[in-house]
């Protein structure tokens, strides 16, 4: 019985074996089996509505099959192009605008039981990308699949080519074993036991090509059939946008800010444009700062006349709450930059007055130019991925430090020499304790009397800190320096300066002193010498011996910080070299003479080291008041008694009493060590007098009196009544440290009083009169 396949054209197309037919609309057609040839044709003509095939495997013969291709000339694959598969599962939906269609038939031998075999796990089609080196493709640069095969006789060989692309220059298809390496057009699997399942990787060698092609993976060993897989070869011109940060940070109102813009992925980028929301109420924009040196100026700091590229920014006020910071690049068209990641771009500086605000990308772009001016689309959604927003907001109760700028750059500076000086801002809030700024060797700076040192103290105002930092570098040997000047405050987060620089070699002889100024602690006043402190010294190209001492003898030095300290001393250099650290003391004749000027001298060269007394300042005596009473018209003394009264070089004291009750004399039984003294009374009101005292000792003199000693009698004529005696503005100065605390006040001053004698009432008199008259009697 002869099997034939028919082809209804009007719907559906079915194929059970075949001959090349001509396809009319609706038009029925028939042939045998024996009409089939090695290569058939149906050449089909479609009507203007959709043609559905579906195709099926005919089963009375199971040595035969088909592939079936839908080609369409001149057009191919994108536009139209069916990929070739085993009629049983194939099935298309072609429109009208496919015609003319040719249906390619090529029977192939299906294998019986144990003939070889080779098949692949992608159903034999593939798609690769290629492009040019910029950030990550659409799809994974390289693809894989899976071979398997079995009962083969010899090795399988995987050979790739691009021989029927058009044209077939544009391909280049490289295989291995590996995801990394030893890719080329041919690789050999050797097979066990005639079976293999191994993963192949796939990748285009090309780089740039003006449009897609094809090509084949051809998949053969001896005796069996060839396995082919088709592979699309796209070309894109799309890449990733960069991805954008704003910082975070916790400020101090009422300080200026610079938030940083870092970026990743930022190569070949020829123009960007930023939209940037925060609430004005809470940031004021600034300028731009510390812009990323690979980038062009920002307009307002570009030369005159201005370069044809530049970066501008612009504020716009949406409402009260909303402004809306734009930055662009201007002029992008014929060039690009590249910047490392991670590196900032450049800061955001801001006025924050207090609040949150955020810091909202809102409308951005990047423009991408490769050299030759090639764009591509910049891919950005979802913005999420892309652009990570910022915010400032307020410090609270916590302590912050914040520094700008956070690296100081010296560059080359001549051995023995100091350089030109920089500066960097320091802001705090919410601080408990000083911010100690240290710097690292070869770097010094400048306290508040002029001196270069490594360490200073910048006190803070209820929390509060705003300063300025000055460093220079001076470097002792000829190397890189690089190092950190630490920020740091008690309960605080501490924040670092990088500090650069490169010593360059110096012939002539010098001598670098670190610091050159030390203050130097004296707390033990019995001591005729403050305890020990430490300086280095650092001499090159010296000819003779590096000579320390002191114009007024104050200082002494030693080498060993032991017994051996002497006012002068000699160190022999070695091969023109003194490289040590010298041990200082200061002692101190009197209070007036705290600083020595410390020579360091040898060859013709000189540097000074200014070391002064620093003492720790102690606290105010305790001062009581008597509490008397008279009765009126009387003369009063009311005693002035203290406590910790040690080495006290001058008082002041402010003592209020009502004038309609007591009237001030004079002092009395003054303590002997107290000399001279003044003392002044100035009515404030009716009922409201001032009673000034004032003792100084003369010079190089101290007054010391023992615990519980009276000062003086404080004298008053009492008329009657009752007048409290209240210190007011009061202090001690002492003769090592200064003024002395006496904060709070009630601790250091204990008020007096002077009142009427109690009068005792009739009935105690009684009282006591009976108990007198029963022991008489």
């Amino acid at each position: 019985m002869k099997k034939l396949f028919k082809i209804r054209s009007n719907t559906r197309l079915q194929i059970f074996l075949g001959a090349t037919l001509l396809l009319i609309p609706g038009m029925q057609t028939s042939a045998s089996k024996e009409d089939l040839s090695s290569s058939t044709k149906m050449i089909a003509q479609t009507a203007p509505n959709v043609l559905e095939t579906n195709s099926y495997l005919l089963n009375s013969d199971p040595n035969h099959s088909f592939k079936m291709s839908f080609i369409k000339p001149n057009n191919r694959f994108k536009d139209g192009i069916m990929k070739g598969t085993e009629i049983s599962s194939a099935s298309a939906i072609i429109g009208p605008d496919l015609s003319p269609l040719i249906l390619e038939m090529q029977p192939f031998n299906n294998p019986k039981q144990n003939d070889p075999v080779i098949s692949n796990s992608v159903n034999g089609y593939l798609e690769e990308y290629y492009g040019p080196p910029l950030p990550v493709p659409p799809s994974p640069p390289v693809s894989e699949y899976i071979v398997t095969a079995s009962n083969l006789t010899d090795d399988l060989i995987i050979s790739a080519s691009t021989s029927y692309s058009w044209p077939d220059s544009w391909g280049n298809i490289i295989v291995s074993l590996s995801p990394t390496e030893g890719f080329a057009d041919q690789i050999t699997i050797p097979s066990i036991n005639g079976d293999i399942s191994a993963t192949i990787y796939v990748k285009t060698g090309v780089q740039f090509t003006p449009g897609d092609c094809y090509g084949t993976i051809t998949q053969t060993s001896t005796g069996a059939p060839t396995d082919i897989i088709d592979v699309y070869i796209a070309s894109y011109l799309y890449v990733y946008s960069p991805v954008t940060y704003i910082g975070h940070a916790l400020q101090c109102p009422g300080s200026i800010i610079n938030l940083p813009l870092t970026t990743e992925g930022f190569n070949h980028v020829g123009g960007f444009q930023y939209n940037i929301e925060y609430d004005p109420t809470v940031l004021s924009f600034l300028s731009l700062e510390n812009l990323n040196p690979a980038l062009p100026c920002i307009y307002e700091d570009c030369e005159d006349p201005a370069p044809s590229r530049y970066i501008i920014s612009s504020v716009t006020n949406i409402n009260p709450s909303l402004s809306r910071l734009n930055i662009a690049l201007v002029d992008e068209i014929d060039g690009s930059w590249s910047v490392t990641d991670g590196d900032k771009l450049f800061d955001l500086s801001f006025y924050y007055t207090g609040g949150f605000s955020g810091l909202v990308f809102n409308d951005v772009s990047y423009y991408y130019s490769e050299t030759g001016g090639v764009p591509y689309t910049v891919i950005d959604e979802p913005q999420s991925f892309y652009y990570h927003n910022g915010s400032v907001g307020p410090a609270n109760n916590t302590s912050t430090i914040t520094i700008t700028p956070d690296a100081l750059s010296f560059g080359d500076v001549l051995v023995g020499t100091h350089s030109a000086v920089q500066t960097y801002t320091i802001t705090a809030c919410g601080l408990t304790a000083p911010v100690t700024v240290t710097a690292p060797a070869g770097s010094a700076i400048q306290n508040i009397d002029g001196n270069w040192v490594q360490s200073i103290d910048l006190p803070h105002t209820e929390g509060n800190l705003d300063a300025t930092v000055t460093v220079c570098f001076k470097p002792y040997s000829a190397s890189v320096y690089s190092g950190n000047i630490s920020n740091e405050s008690a309960g605080a987060n501490g924040k670092n300066v990088t500090v650069t620089g490169t010593g360059i070699e110096n012939n002539n002889p010098y001598i670098i002193i670190e610091p050159e100024a030390l203050d130097i602690l004296y707390t033990d006043f019995s001591n005729p010498c403050s305890s020990s402190q430490i300086y280095r010294i650092n001499g090159c190209n010296l000819t003779e011996n590096l000579n320390l001492s002191n114009v007024d003898m104050m200082a002494e030095f030693s080498l060993t910080g032991e017994n051996d300290f002497t006012s002068t001393l000699a160190i022999i250099p070695v091969n023109g070299v003194v490289d040590t650290s010298v041990y200082i003391r200061l002692c101190p004749f009197d209070h007036f003479n705290l600083v020595a000027i410390i020579n360091n001298s040898s060859s013709g060269v000189s540097e000074s080291l200014i070391a002064k007394i620093v003492t720790v300042t102690g606290n105010a005596p305790v001062t009581d008041i008597g509490q008397v009473t008279a009765a009126p018209g009387a003369m009063v003394y009311v005693p002035v008694t203290v406590t910790d009264f040690i080495d006290i070089w001058s008082a002041q004291y402010i003592i209020e009493f009502d004038p309609t009750v007591l009237s001030f004399q004079y002092l009395d039984n003054i303590f002997f060590d107290i000399w001279p003294h003044e003392v002044s009374v100035t009515q404030i009101d009716s009922t409201h007098s001032q009673l000034e005292i004032i003792i100084v000792c003369g010079l190089d003199w101290a007054m010391t009196a023992p615990d519980n000693e009276k000062l003086f009698d404080l004298v008053f004529a009492y008329s009657t009544g009752y007048s409290s005696l209240d210190f007011g503005d009061c202090f001690h100065t002492h003769f090592w440290t200064g003024i002395l605390n006496d904060e709070p006040h009630s601790l250091y001053y204990h008020n007096g009083s002077v009142g009427p004698v109690k009068k005792e009432s009739s009935l105690m008199w009684l009282l006591k009169a009976s108990t007198i008259l029963q022991k008489v009697i």
